[in-house]
């Protein structure tokens, strides 16, 4: 069983932006994200077998795959998963098309299925008790391509290694 989920990487010339807003909220009690671990996930699909993961790889080539571009201009905290993080209640309709598709698949094949609103976000940090800043902040997010990520768990982290990658139109 593998730990799998649908999401898009930031660009490379991003990382310093959200690195420097990770400097600006840093604090003692909160555990910042990796830069390699900085993502907006699109469906956490959980624990797959290797016959879900095959399913997967048949089936998401055949998704209509719009590109978008979303704007995060919030940084917002949710207490019980403690996290902070750089969000938008602002889904654009090429990205919710998106999210419905996973969301749809993974009801298909007995995956996790979002019990939440899809609210996309890109998290900052773990083990956050509370926001201390009211900083406006935004970044804007083109991805190029659609990634199936595994969640590993090493000696050295959570590491999200990419399986597979698929172009938006």
């Amino acid at each position: 069983m593998r730990r799998l989920f649908l999401g898009f990487q930031v660009n490379p010339k991003q990382l310093p932006t959200l690195l420097e807003l990770q400097q600006q909220l840093s604090h003692q009690s909160m555990q910042p994200v990796p830069a390699a671990n900085l993502h907006l996930t699109l469906a956490f699909l959980g624990q797959t077998s290797d016959e879900q993961l095959t399913a997967l790889l048949n089936h998401i080539p055949h998704w209509h795959k719009p590109s978008f571009t979303l704007e995060l201009a919030e940084v917002v905290h949710w207490p019980k998963p403690k996290i902070l993080a750089l969000a938008t209640e602002q889904v654009p309709t090429p990205l919710q098309a998106l999210y419905q598709q996973g969301q749809t698949l993974a009801q298909q094949l007995g995956l996790h299925q979002n019990e939440h609103q899809f609210r996309p976000h890109i998290t900052l940090f773990r083990k956050a008790k509370s926001l201390t800043s009211d900083d406006t902040f935004t970044l804007s997010l083109a991805p190029k391509q659609l990634h199936l990520f595994e969640s590993l768990s090493t000696d050295n982290g959570v590491q999200y290694p990419i399986l597979q990658s698929w172009d938006l139109l």
